[in-house]
């Protein structure tokens, strides 16, 4: 299940990186208001898309079977917070 290669094992890391965040966003959302989250995703997360992106597409490519299911996972939510974070920076728009 583990990935075998170096861009495999790298993308789960982020992913493991992605569940980190995703636990930080949950917790500043109930204990601050939620433009401290939205401040905290337009800054950190476009970075970490980029990486996610990047090595999710190495890890599909070199990793077979079972193994390409971290990968795959990688570049899926990298795309999510990616699209999330494009949506927030260009088309919020806070009541004005």
């Amino acid at each position: 299940m583990v990935p075998k290669s170096i861009s495999g094992r790298i993308s789960a890391l982020i992913l493991a990186l992605f569940a980190v965040q995703f636990i930080y966003f949950v917790i500043t959302a109930f204990n601050y208001n939620g433009f401290a989250v939205i401040v905290s995703l337009v800054t950190v997360v476009p970075f970490v898309v980029l990486v996610g992106i990047i090595f999710g597409i190495l890890g599909v490519k070199k990793e077979a079977g079972i193994r390409r299911l971290i990968p795959v996972l990688t570049l899926m939510i990298s795309a999510f917070y990616g699209g999330f974070s494009i949506y927030l920076i260009f088309f919020w728009s806070f009541g004005g």
